[in-house]
Protein backbone atom coordinates (compact mmCIF):
# COMPACT_ATOMS: atom_id res chain seq x y z
CA UNK A 1 0.00 0.00 0.00
CA UNK A 2 1.12 3.46 -0.98
CA UNK A 3 1.67 5.48 2.42
CA UNK A 4 1.33 9.43 1.35
CA UNK A 5 1.64 12.02 4.40
CA UNK A 6 2.40 15.36 5.00
CA UNK A 7 6.13 15.85 5.29
CA UNK A 8 6.00 18.44 8.46
CA UNK A 9 4.09 15.77 9.75
CA UNK A 10 6.09 12.89 9.21
CA UNK A 11 9.45 14.11 10.56
CA UNK A 12 7.82 16.88 13.32
CA UNK A 13 9.77 14.89 15.82
CA UNK A 14 13.24 15.29 14.79
CA UNK A 15 13.00 17.97 12.75
CA UNK A 16 15.57 20.15 13.86
CA UNK A 17 15.87 22.45 10.89
CA UNK A 18 14.05 25.60 11.98
CA UNK A 19 14.45 27.75 8.84
CA UNK A 20 14.14 31.52 9.22
CA UNK A 21 11.54 33.44 7.89
CA UNK A 22 13.38 33.99 4.64
CA UNK A 23 13.69 30.57 2.64
CA UNK A 24 14.24 29.77 -0.51
CA UNK A 25 12.10 26.61 -2.00
CA UNK A 26 13.39 24.60 -4.47
CA UNK A 27 11.40 21.29 -6.86
CA UNK A 28 13.49 19.92 -8.63
CA UNK A 29 13.28 17.01 -11.20
CA UNK A 30 16.79 16.24 -12.43
CA UNK A 31 20.14 15.72 -11.90
CA UNK A 32 21.43 18.81 -13.55
CA UNK A 33 18.02 20.67 -11.88
CA UNK A 34 18.96 19.54 -8.44
CA UNK A 35 22.79 20.83 -8.74
CA UNK A 36 21.97 24.38 -9.97
CA UNK A 37 19.39 24.52 -6.69
CA UNK A 38 22.22 23.25 -4.68
CA UNK A 39 24.61 25.80 -6.44
CA UNK A 40 22.20 28.73 -6.20
CA UNK A 41 21.06 28.02 -2.10
CA UNK A 42 24.65 28.20 -0.92
CA UNK A 43 25.11 31.65 -1.91
CA UNK A 44 21.75 33.10 -1.71
CA UNK A 45 21.38 34.55 2.01
CA UNK A 46 18.87 32.71 3.01
CA UNK A 47 17.82 29.59 3.85
CA UNK A 48 16.86 26.48 1.57
CA UNK A 49 14.85 23.71 0.87
CA UNK A 50 14.89 21.61 -1.75
CA UNK A 51 12.25 19.36 -2.68
CA UNK A 52 13.24 16.13 -4.85
CA UNK A 53 10.48 14.64 -7.21
CA UNK A 54 10.15 11.29 -7.42
CA UNK A 55 13.13 9.20 -9.82
CA UNK A 56 16.92 8.81 -10.56
CA UNK A 57 19.30 11.64 -10.51
CA UNK A 58 22.33 11.36 -12.03
CA UNK A 59 25.39 14.16 -12.75
CA UNK A 60 26.34 14.49 -16.41
CA UNK A 61 29.65 16.51 -15.39
CA UNK A 62 32.13 13.19 -15.56
CA UNK A 63 33.51 12.50 -11.61
CA UNK A 64 31.89 15.15 -9.98
CA UNK A 65 29.71 14.74 -6.92
CA UNK A 66 26.71 16.68 -6.50
CA UNK A 67 28.08 19.36 -4.76
CA UNK A 68 27.35 22.53 -1.62
CA UNK A 69 30.06 24.08 -0.12
CA UNK A 70 28.86 27.40 1.78
CA UNK A 71 30.31 29.85 4.08
CA UNK A 72 26.63 31.32 5.18
CA UNK A 73 25.26 31.06 8.04
CA UNK A 74 21.91 29.56 7.01
CA UNK A 75 20.08 26.08 6.85
CA UNK A 76 20.02 23.80 4.00
CA UNK A 77 17.57 20.56 3.76
CA UNK A 78 16.77 18.27 1.17
CA UNK A 79 13.52 16.04 0.92
CA UNK A 80 13.11 12.75 -1.65
CA UNK A 81 9.62 11.44 -2.46
CA UNK A 82 7.91 14.72 -3.62
CA UNK A 83 5.30 14.56 -6.48
CA UNK A 84 4.91 16.34 -9.73
CA UNK A 85 4.10 19.32 -8.05
CA UNK A 86 6.26 19.41 -4.94
CA UNK A 87 3.00 19.48 -3.16
CA UNK A 88 2.57 16.32 -0.58
CA UNK A 89 5.39 13.53 -0.66
CA UNK A 90 5.21 9.61 -0.42
CA UNK A 91 8.02 7.14 0.61
CA UNK A 92 6.93 4.92 -3.00
CA UNK A 93 8.12 5.69 -5.56
CA UNK A 94 11.30 6.31 -4.18
CA UNK A 95 14.17 9.57 -4.91
CA UNK A 96 17.25 7.87 -5.98
CA UNK A 97 20.85 9.63 -6.31
CA UNK A 98 22.93 7.46 -8.14
CA UNK A 99 26.83 7.65 -8.85
CA UNK A 100 27.30 5.00 -11.86
CA UNK A 101 30.21 3.97 -9.58
CA UNK A 102 31.99 6.83 -11.38
CA UNK A 103 31.57 9.64 -8.68
CA UNK A 104 30.78 9.82 -5.03
CA UNK A 105 27.57 11.11 -4.91
CA UNK A 106 26.98 14.05 -2.84
CA UNK A 107 29.30 16.33 -1.06
CA UNK A 108 27.77 18.78 1.88
CA UNK A 109 30.43 21.29 3.36
CA UNK A 110 30.17 24.02 5.66
CA UNK A 111 32.52 26.11 5.33
CA UNK A 112 31.99 29.36 7.57
CA UNK A 113 34.08 29.68 10.83
CA UNK A 114 31.38 30.67 13.80
CA UNK A 115 28.58 29.44 11.86
CA UNK A 116 25.82 27.48 12.86
CA UNK A 117 24.22 26.37 9.76
CA UNK A 118 22.19 22.79 10.45
CA UNK A 119 22.21 20.51 7.58
CA UNK A 120 18.99 18.18 6.58
CA UNK A 121 18.66 15.11 4.64
CA UNK A 122 15.30 13.25 4.45
CA UNK A 123 14.21 10.53 2.35
CA UNK A 124 16.68 9.88 -0.11
CA UNK A 125 18.64 7.09 -1.40
CA UNK A 126 22.63 6.85 -2.39
CA UNK A 127 23.79 4.56 -4.34
CA UNK A 128 26.61 3.19 -6.30
CA UNK A 129 29.12 6.28 -5.45
CA UNK A 130 32.64 5.79 -5.73
CA UNK A 131 34.87 8.67 -3.76
CA UNK A 132 38.79 7.94 -3.73
CA UNK A 133 38.80 9.33 -0.08
CA UNK A 134 36.35 8.89 2.51
CA UNK A 135 32.12 8.91 2.14
CA UNK A 136 31.56 7.36 -1.56
CA UNK A 137 27.87 7.92 -0.68
CA UNK A 138 27.60 11.31 0.83
CA UNK A 139 30.05 13.02 2.56
CA UNK A 140 28.92 16.31 4.87
CA UNK A 141 31.77 18.00 6.31
CA UNK A 142 31.61 20.99 8.32
CA UNK A 143 34.91 23.29 8.82
CA UNK A 144 36.81 23.68 11.80
CA UNK A 145 34.79 26.72 14.65
CA UNK A 146 31.31 26.20 13.23
CA UNK A 147 29.22 24.44 15.09
CA UNK A 148 27.13 22.71 11.80
CA UNK A 149 24.05 20.35 13.10
CA UNK A 150 23.40 17.18 11.22
CA UNK A 151 19.71 15.23 10.67
CA UNK A 152 19.60 12.42 8.12
CA UNK A 153 16.34 10.26 8.56
CA UNK A 154 15.00 8.10 6.27
CA UNK A 155 17.40 7.80 3.87
CA UNK A 156 19.32 4.32 2.83
CA UNK A 157 22.86 3.98 1.55
CA UNK A 158 23.27 0.85 -0.79
CA UNK A 159 26.30 -0.15 -2.76
CA UNK A 160 28.83 2.56 -2.55
CA UNK A 161 32.84 2.73 -2.25
CA UNK A 162 34.87 4.63 -0.56
CA UNK A 163 38.76 4.61 -1.20
CA UNK A 164 39.29 5.25 2.47
CA UNK A 165 36.40 5.30 4.92
CA UNK A 166 33.20 5.80 5.14
CA UNK A 167 31.95 3.89 2.19
CA UNK A 168 28.10 5.25 2.25
CA UNK A 169 28.26 7.59 5.25
CA UNK A 170 31.06 10.19 6.23
CA UNK A 171 29.78 12.89 8.34
CA UNK A 172 31.76 15.77 10.84
CA UNK A 173 30.97 18.49 12.97
CA UNK A 174 31.20 20.56 15.68
CA UNK A 175 27.09 20.05 16.37
CA UNK A 176 24.28 17.68 16.99
CA UNK A 177 24.23 14.96 15.10
CA UNK A 178 21.13 12.64 14.59
CA UNK A 179 21.35 9.51 12.20
CA UNK A 180 17.72 8.13 12.39
CA UNK A 181 15.98 5.46 10.72
CA UNK A 182 18.52 4.90 7.93
CA UNK A 183 19.25 1.51 6.15
CA UNK A 184 23.16 1.08 5.20
CA UNK A 185 23.97 -1.95 3.09
CA UNK A 186 26.06 -3.40 0.59
CA UNK A 187 28.77 -0.49 1.60
CA UNK A 188 32.31 -0.40 1.14
CA UNK A 189 35.63 0.93 2.56
CA UNK A 190 38.84 0.25 1.05
CA UNK A 191 40.68 0.92 4.78
CA UNK A 192 37.83 1.07 7.17
CA UNK A 193 34.84 1.91 8.38
CA UNK A 194 32.32 0.09 4.94
CA UNK A 195 29.21 1.40 6.94
CA UNK A 196 30.02 4.74 8.15
CA UNK A 197 32.10 7.20 9.56
CA UNK A 198 30.82 9.59 12.34
CA UNK A 199 32.36 12.44 13.85
CA UNK A 200 30.48 14.78 16.35
CA UNK A 201 31.65 17.12 19.42
CA UNK A 202 28.58 18.66 19.82
CA UNK A 203 26.12 18.85 22.71
CA UNK A 204 24.72 14.72 21.65
CA UNK A 205 24.78 12.73 18.85
CA UNK A 206 21.55 10.15 18.72
CA UNK A 207 21.79 7.09 16.51
CA UNK A 208 18.47 5.09 16.53
CA UNK A 209 16.45 2.68 14.68
CA UNK A 210 19.07 1.94 12.00
CA UNK A 211 19.56 -1.32 10.29
CA UNK A 212 23.41 -1.37 9.08
CA UNK A 213 24.24 -4.68 7.78
CA UNK A 214 26.76 -6.58 5.31
CA UNK A 215 28.76 -3.54 5.06
CA UNK A 216 32.81 -4.92 4.49
CA UNK A 217 35.88 -3.12 5.19
CA UNK A 218 39.56 -4.50 6.02
CA UNK A 219 39.39 -2.89 9.58
CA UNK A 220 35.68 -1.90 11.26
CA UNK A 221 33.23 -3.28 7.78
CA UNK A 222 30.39 -1.37 9.86
CA UNK A 223 30.11 2.10 12.19
CA UNK A 224 32.72 3.96 13.58
CA UNK A 225 32.17 6.70 16.17
CA UNK A 226 34.47 9.73 17.66
CA UNK A 227 34.35 12.83 19.01
CA UNK A 228 33.63 14.46 22.67
CA UNK A 229 29.63 14.26 21.67
CA UNK A 230 27.77 12.01 24.37
CA UNK A 231 26.75 9.15 21.69
CA UNK A 232 22.62 7.53 22.17
CA UNK A 233 22.78 4.57 20.46
CA UNK A 234 18.98 2.85 20.33
CA UNK A 235 16.77 0.69 19.16
CA UNK A 236 19.77 -0.35 16.10
CA UNK A 237 21.05 -3.70 14.23
CA UNK A 238 24.35 -3.44 13.77
CA UNK A 239 25.52 -7.12 11.76
CA UNK A 240 27.29 -9.06 9.73
CA UNK A 241 29.76 -6.06 9.30
CA UNK A 242 32.95 -8.05 8.87
CA UNK A 243 35.01 -7.91 11.65
CA UNK A 244 33.87 -5.09 13.76
CA UNK A 245 30.31 -3.92 13.53
CA UNK A 246 30.67 -1.08 15.98
CA UNK A 247 34.23 0.78 17.26
CA UNK A 248 33.79 3.94 19.60
CA UNK A 249 37.33 5.43 19.72
CA UNK A 250 38.62 5.36 23.02
CA UNK A 251 37.86 8.70 24.61
CA UNK A 252 33.91 8.89 23.41
CA UNK A 253 31.16 8.64 25.79
CA UNK A 254 28.05 6.32 25.07
CA UNK A 255 24.71 4.79 26.23
CA UNK A 256 23.51 1.72 24.64
CA UNK A 257 19.89 1.13 24.52
CA UNK A 258 17.85 -1.71 23.07
CA UNK A 259 20.01 -2.93 20.41
CA UNK A 260 21.44 -5.84 18.53
CA UNK A 261 25.01 -5.92 17.91
CA UNK A 262 27.20 -8.05 16.68
CA UNK A 263 30.69 -7.66 17.35
CA UNK A 264 31.57 -4.08 19.24
CA UNK A 265 35.13 -2.82 20.24
CA UNK A 266 34.09 0.25 22.15
CA UNK A 267 35.24 1.79 25.97
CA UNK A 268 32.20 0.32 29.06
CA UNK A 269 28.97 2.39 28.28
CA UNK A 270 27.98 4.73 30.62
CA UNK A 271 24.13 3.09 30.15
CA UNK A 272 23.66 -0.60 28.59
CA UNK A 273 20.55 -1.67 28.76
CA UNK A 274 18.06 -4.40 26.52
CA UNK A 275 21.00 -4.90 24.30
CA UNK A 276 20.98 -8.47 22.48
CA UNK A 277 23.36 -10.75 20.30
CA UNK A 278 21.47 -12.51 17.78
CA UNK A 279 21.38 -12.93 14.02
CA UNK A 280 18.27 -10.37 12.78
CA UNK A 281 15.25 -12.75 11.34
CA UNK A 282 13.40 -10.70 8.41
CA UNK A 283 10.29 -11.40 6.32
CA UNK A 284 11.52 -13.65 3.37
CA UNK A 285 12.43 -11.58 -0.03
CA UNK A 286 15.94 -10.09 -1.39
CA UNK A 287 16.70 -7.13 0.42
CA UNK A 288 13.71 -7.13 2.66
CA UNK A 289 14.85 -5.68 6.36
CA UNK A 290 11.22 -5.95 7.69
CA UNK A 291 11.59 -7.90 11.06
CA UNK A 292 9.92 -11.37 11.25
CA UNK A 293 6.90 -11.04 13.70
CA UNK A 294 7.66 -12.08 17.00
CA UNK A 295 11.08 -12.73 16.38
CA UNK A 296 13.53 -11.15 18.37
CA UNK A 297 13.77 -7.57 17.40
CA UNK A 298 9.93 -7.48 17.32
CA UNK A 299 8.89 -5.28 19.96
CA UNK A 300 12.31 -5.33 21.40
CA UNK A 301 12.83 -1.24 21.07
CA UNK A 302 13.20 0.96 23.98
CA UNK A 303 9.53 3.05 23.88
CA UNK A 304 10.82 6.26 24.43
CA UNK A 305 14.87 6.51 22.00
CA UNK A 306 17.08 9.47 23.70
CA UNK A 307 16.68 12.25 20.81
CA UNK A 308 13.35 11.82 20.11
CA UNK A 309 10.85 8.66 17.42
CA UNK A 310 10.21 9.32 14.27
CA UNK A 311 6.24 8.44 13.95
CA UNK A 312 7.06 6.14 10.57
CA UNK A 313 9.44 3.65 9.83
CA UNK A 314 11.30 3.43 6.55
CA UNK A 315 9.09 2.19 4.75
CA UNK A 316 6.53 4.59 5.72
CA UNK A 317 4.40 2.21 8.31
CA UNK A 318 3.53 3.74 11.71
CA UNK A 319 6.73 3.15 13.71
CA UNK A 320 4.55 1.39 16.33
CA UNK A 321 2.74 -1.61 15.83
CA UNK A 322 2.50 -3.96 18.57
CA UNK A 323 3.16 -2.02 22.12
CA UNK A 324 6.49 -1.28 21.43
CA UNK A 325 9.02 -0.29 18.70
CA UNK A 326 10.56 -3.01 17.22
CA UNK A 327 14.58 -2.66 16.62
CA UNK A 328 15.88 -1.60 13.14
CA UNK A 329 14.87 0.63 10.50
CA UNK A 330 11.84 -0.96 9.48
CA UNK A 331 8.80 -2.03 11.81
CA UNK A 332 7.16 -5.59 11.53
CA UNK A 333 3.50 -5.63 9.49
CA UNK A 334 1.44 -6.98 11.72
CA UNK A 335 -2.27 -6.98 11.39
CA UNK A 336 -3.49 -8.27 14.89
CA UNK A 337 -0.90 -8.52 17.93
CA UNK A 338 -2.98 -9.50 21.95
CA UNK A 339 0.70 -9.32 23.32
CA UNK A 340 -0.01 -13.32 24.70
CA UNK A 341 0.89 -15.06 21.47
CA UNK A 342 3.69 -17.11 20.84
Amino acid sequence: MLVRTRLLTKLAPVLALAQPASAADFCVATGSGLQSALTVAQNNGEGDHIRLRAGTYTRIAPGTAFTYASSEDFNLSLTGGWNAGCTDTSFDPPTILDGGDARRVMEIASLGAGTAAAIGVFQLQFSNGLAATDGGGLRIVGAAGNSMEVTLVHNTFVGNVAGTSGGGLSASGNGRLQVVNNLFVANEAQVSFGAAALNSNGDSAFVSHNTIIGNVAPSTGGVRFGGSSLLHLANNILWANGDIDLLVLAGSSHFRYHNNIGAVTAPAPGILVGEITTAPEFEPGLFNFVPRPRGALFNAGIAAPPGGMVGSDLAGRPRVSAGLPDIGAYEAEVLFYDGFQP
